[in-house]
């Protein structure tokens, strides 16, 4: 019999800016998943990201996860994201998302865009600690 874990949902809400973002800005900065563990400390796995656009610009992103915090680089809201030294070593996985996956919901008048990409299967060793992420803008676009 398979054992299902705990789940965790997380709300975050990235700062953006209003200004145009250029292919390899960084966006919203850093975000951090606070106290995300595996069942008794173990391993866990992200299965799914659900993401809501208000401005309806369809951005086509990459989305970083990281171990550790990323902080020795440049990752400033709307500034060319430059890693730092030894932060792509913590990066656990990497999730792409085109314009053409964001659906408008409802379909005639809708107020905002949505992406949900399911089944990532990025594995990660669990404890009591931070999970980190980083937004990349893949082609340029403005909210």
């Amino acid at each position: 019999m398979a054992t299902v874990g705990n789940s965790y949902n997380a709300i975050l809400t990235p700062t953006v800016g209003t200004a145009a973002y250029i292919a390899g800005d960084a966006v919203g900065g850093i975000l951090t998943f606070p106290n995300v563990e595996g069942v008794g400390g173990g391993r866990f796995t992200i299965d799914s990201i659900y993401i809501s656009d208000k401005s309806k610009t369809h951005p086509a992103l990459f989305i970083e996860f990281f171990k550790a915090t990323p902080a020795s680089g440049t990752y400033t809201d709307g500034s060319a994201l430059v890693y730092g030294t030894g932060d792509r070593a913590n990066s656990i996985g990497l999730v792409s998302i085109l314009a053409a996956d964001w659906v408008d919901l409802p379909r005639v008048t809708a107020t905002s865009s949505s992406v949900s990409v399911n089944d990532l299967n990025i594995g990660v060793v669990g404890g009591n600690q931070n999970l980190y992420a980083l937004i990349h803008a893949d082609s340029a676009f403005s909210l």
